[in-house]
C-alpha cells in the first residue's frame, strides 16, 4: 500500500510486483530447503523423502498465506475494509441517459463525512489537539485563527462548552485532462474538500490533513443542480448538528457536535453556492454589499456601501422569489443550497479568497502598471526586463515559482501570464528587478506608480500575516483606501470586482480571523494528486469512482498508524554523525553554554530539516528576534543544523540590519562573527525571508509581518 498509493503505481503493475515478490521468496526458501537437505546428507543422516515433501508443501502454503490478501487489487481492498478501517466512497446514482444506444449512468462519489471524522479524530495526536482547542479561550487582542473572529464568538453552537467540530469546506471545479486539449471539459470534476478547524492552523497546509468529501463530474452538477449533489453532505452535517457523532478520545467515548464554519471557493463558485448572480461584468457584482459594477472605482472604503446583513439578504431572497425581475436589482438569484443547515449564513460563511483577490488581481495589476510606466518613460524595455528575469538569482523558496517572460506586445495588451504563486514571486522581487530605473525627486518622493506599489506591499504585509493585532485593521483600511484612490487616478479602468472585495477585508478579518488560513491555495494543491492518478490509471470510464477509491486507499495507509499529524521533526536530505569538536570553536562554546554539549558529544548533522510544517535549509537567512526599541528584525544565517537526543538545534551567524532601504522595502544586513543557536521550536515563531544581492550588498525583504508574542514588524 505504501509503494502503490504514495508512489502512484497502477493496479496492474502492482499485481505484477506482488507476483514477482512471491516468486523471489519461493526461490529463496527452496534454496534454503535444498541446502538443509545437503547438510543433513553430509552428516550421514538420510531424511525420508516424505519429510522433504512435507517441508516443500509447508513452504508453498506459507507463501500463499503471506500473499493471500494482496495478490490482487480486489483482495487488498477487502483486507483494508476488514482490518484497516478503509472508508469507502459511496456511489450515488442521479439518473441515466442513452448515448449511441448505450445506457450511461449519471452518478457521483460521496465519502461519508461522519465516518471520516471518527477515523481521523480518534488518532491520539489529533484527539489531543482537539481537546486542547476546546480548553483554549479565544484571544481578544490577536487574530490567529477563525476561533478569534466574531463569527465564532457569535455562533451559539461553536461558542458552547465542550468539543464542537468546526468544518471548513472548499468547493471547486478542476480539469483532469489538459485544459487546452481536445478533451477539455469532458472529464472536468467538481470536488468538495474539508479541513477540521479544531487542529492548529500550522497543519492546515498539509494536504494529508485535507479530506475528500465529494467528487462528481461537472456535467452532472450542471444537469441535476448543485442541491442534488450536496444532499448527502447536508444530511450528514444536519445529523452532526443535532445528534452529533460518537468519537473515542483517549479511551473515553464522547458525543461531539459540529457544523460548517466556512466554505472557501473562488468568487464564481462562492456566488453559485450563496445564490448570487454569477456575472461580474455588470449589475451587482459583490456578495458583501450592493455596489454596482459601473461604480466600482468610486468606492474606496466600506463606509459608503450598503452591506448585506443576514436580515437584508433574507428580505432580498423573499423579494426575488416573488418577482424574478428583481434579480438584477439585488444581485440575488435565490436561496443557498446550504440554507437548511442551521449554523450556515450566506453572508457570514463565504469568506473572501486571498489567492484570487490579491495574488491574481492586486499583485499583477500593480506590476503591470509599474512596468507600463517604466516602458513608456523609456527606462525599460520588454527585452531588458526579460533578460533581467533570466539573470536574476531567485532564492530557494522562489525557485519553483519563477515568473515567465512578459510578451513583446505587453505595452498594448498589458497582460501578465502566470499562476498565483508566480505572480506573488514577481511582485515581491519586482523592486530588485527595476531598482535602477526608479526616479526619486529632490524631496525624496517616489513616482506615483511606485507609491502605488508600496501601498500594495503594505496591504500584503497585513493580509498574509499568519496572526495580526486588531489595531492593524485600521492600518489595512487606510492602505486600501489610499491604494484605490491612487489607482483610480492612474488607471480607473483597472478596477475589477476582485479589487473591490479588498475594501471589505478589514471587516472580514474581524469576522473570520486571518484570511490566509481560509484561502484556496492549499486546497487547490490537492487537485494535482487527482490529475497524476488520472494520468497513471488512464481509465476515464468512471473517473470520479476510480480517483476517489485511490484517494481513500492512500488515506487508509496514512491513517493506519497511531498518528495522523506530521511529526515535529523530519530530517531531509543527507545526514551524518559528527562530534561537536568537529564544529568551529566559537560554535562549540555556544553549544556548551546554551545546551551543555561537550566537545566529545556525538550529534546528527543535516542540510535541511522540516520542523512541523516549515522547512529550514543551511545557508538560508531567518529572523530570530526583533529589537525591543525599534522593532528592527535580527537575522541568523544558518550554518549548521544538528540533532541531539530528539532536540533539533539551528546554528548560525548573527546578522544585523545596517539600514532600511525604502525603495526596495528591504533591510541591508551585515554579517557578524558571532554564532547563535536556537531550538527548532524557537525558530518556528518566525518565517524565512527573501534574500538577494543588490550592488554588492545583501538585502532581505520580509514577505509579511513577522509576529511573536511581544513585538511585531
Amino acid at each position: 500500500m505504501k509503494h502503490r498509493e504514495l508512489g502512484l503505481i497502477p493496479k496492474s503493475v502492482m499485481e505484477q510486483i506482488v507476483t514477482d515478490m512471491r516468486d523471489v521468496l519461493q526461490c529463496s526458501q527452496m534454496a534454503v530447503v535444498h541446502l538443509l537437505c545437503r547438510n543433513i546428507n553430509n552428516g550421514s543422516v538420510c531424511p525420508d523423502e516424505t519429510v522433504v515433501s512435507d517441508i516443500m508443501d509447508q513452504n508453498e502454503a506459507l507463501l500463499d498465506s503471506i500473499f493471500e490478501n494482496v495478490r490482487t487489487a480486489k483482495q487488498l481492498k477487502a483486507y483494508c475494509i476488514r482490518n484497516l478501517g478503509l472508508v469507502q466512497p459511496i456511489e450515488i446514482v442521479l439518473g441515466s441517459c442513452k448515448v449511441n444506444g448505450k445506457l450511461i449512468k449519471h452518478s457521483f462519489q460521496y465519502v461519508p463525512l461522519l465516518t471520516t471524522l471518527q477515523n481521523y479524530i480518534e488518532h491520539y495526536d489529533v484527539a489531543a489537539e482537539v481537546i486542547a482547542d476546546s480548553l483554549q479561550p479565544p484571544d481578544n487582542n490577536f487574530l490567529r485563527s477563525y476561533k478569534d473572529g466574531s463569527a465564532f464568538k457569535q455562533s451559539p453552537l461553536f461558542s458552547a462548552e465542550g468539543i464542537v467540530i468546526r468544518l471548513h469546506l472548499y468547493v471547486d471545479d478542476f480539469e483532469v485532462c489538459n485544459p487546452i486539449g481536445s478533451r477539455r471539459g469532458v472529464h472536468k470534476l467538481t470536488a468538495v474538500y474539508f479541513v477540521i478547524g479544531n487542529i492548529p492552523t500550522k497543519f492546515w497546509s498539509q494536504t494529508d490533513n485535507i479530506h475528500l468529501c465529494l467528487l462528481a463530474r461537472t456535467k452532472c452538477v450542471k444537469l441535476y443542480g448543485l442541491d442534488k449533489i450536496m444532499d448527502p453532505l447536508i444530511a450528514d452535517v444536519k445529523k452532526l448538528e443535532s445528534e452529533g457523532v460518537t468519537i473515542k478520545l483517549h479511551e473515553d467515548e464522547t458525543k461531539c457536535r459540529g457544523s460548517i464554519a466556512t466554505i472557501s471557493a473562488d468568487n464564481l463558485a462562492s456566488h453559485q453556492i450563496g445564490g448570487f448572480r454569477e456575472t461580474f461584468s455588470s449589475g451587482k457584482v459583490c456578495r458583501y454589499c450592493l455596489v454596482d459594477y459601473s461604480s466600482l472605482a468610486d468606492h474606496t472604503t466600506e463606509e459608503n456601501c450598503v452591506i448585506r446583513t443576514p436580515e437584508v439578504h433574507e428580505n432580498h431572497v423573499r423579494a426575488v422569489q416573488s418577482d424574478k425581475r428583481l434579480v438584477k436589482t439585488y444581485g440575488v438569484k435565490g436561496c443557498s443550497v446550504f440554507d437548511s443547515i442551521s449554523n450556515f449564513s450566506t453572508t457570514e460563511c463565504l469568506p473572501a479568497d486571498v489567492m484570487h483577490d490579491v495574488l491574481e488581481s492586486l499583485c499583477p495589476i500593480n506590476v503591470r502598471i509599474v512596468l507600463c510606466c517604466l516602458i513608456k518613460d523609456g527606462k525599460l524595455t520588454t527585452k531588458t526586463f526579460n533578460d533581467r528575469l533570466d539573470m536574476f538569482v531567485f532564492s530557494r523558496c522562489d525557485s519553483a515559482a519563477k515568473p515567465p517572460h512578459i510578451s513583446d506586445d505587453f505595452l498594448t495588451k498589458g497582460r501578465l501570464s502566470g499562476s498565483a504563486s508566480q505572480n506573488w514571486c514577481l511582485f515581491r522581487n519586482l523592486p530588485f528587478l527595476v531598482y535602477d530605473c526608479l526616479d526619486v525627486s529632490v524631496d525624496g518622493e517616489f513616482p506615483e506608480y511606485w507609491q502605488l506599489h508600496l501601498l500594495a506591499r503594505q496591504i500584503c504585509s497585513i493580509v498574509f500575516a499568519p496572526e495580526i493585532q486588531r489595531e492593524w485593521l485600521l492600518d489595512l483600511q487606510s492602505y486600501i483606501c489610499q491604494h484605490h484612490a491612487l489607482l483610480k487616478k492612474l488607471d480607473s479602468s483597472a478596477f475589477t470586482p476582485k479589487l473591490h472585495f479588498l475594501i471589505h477585508y478589514p471587516r472580514l478579518f474581524e469576522l473570520y480571523g486571518p484570511l490566509r488560513h481560509l484561502w484556496c491555495m492549499r486546497f487547490e494543491a490537492c487537485h494535482q494528486y487527482y490529475k497524476r492518478v488520472a494520468r497513471i490509471n488512464n481509465n476515464y470510464k468512471n473517473i470520479a469512482a476510480s480517483l476517489s477509491e485511490r484517494h481513500q486507499l492512500k488515506v487508509c495507509y496514512l491513517m493506519s498508524g497511531d498518528r495522523a499529524l506530521p511529526q515535529d521533526v523530519v530530517i531531509l536530505g543527507v545526514q551524518s554523525t559528527v562530534t561537536v569538536a568537529a564544529l568551529c570553536r566559537p560554535l562549540q562554546q555556544v553549544l556548551l553554554s546554551t545546551f551543555s554539549l561537550e566537545p566529545s558529544a556525538k550529534v546528527l548533522s543535516m542540510k535541511a530539516v522540516r520542523l512541523q510544517c516549515a522547512t529550514v535549509y543551511v545557508n538560508e537567512l531567518y529572523v530570530i528576534d526583533v529589537t525591543a526599541d525599534y522593532d528592527i528584525p535580527i537575522f541568523m544565517q544558518v550554518t549548521n543544523i544538528i540533532e541531539n537526543v530528539g532536540t533539533c538545534i539551528i546554528c548560525g551567524l548573527l546578522c544585523v540590519a545596517a539600514h532600511y532601504d525604502a525603495i526596495t522595502d528591504s533591510y541591508v544586513v551585515d554579517c557578524c562573527d558571532e554564532y547563535v543557536a536556537v531550538t527548532g521550536s524557537e525558530l518556528l515563531s518566525y518565517k524565512p525571508i527573501l534574500q538577494v544581492q543588490v550592488d554588492g550588498k545583501r538585502h532581505v525583504s520580509l514577505s509579511y509581518r513577522v509576529c511573536n508574542r511581544d513585538s511585531h514588524v
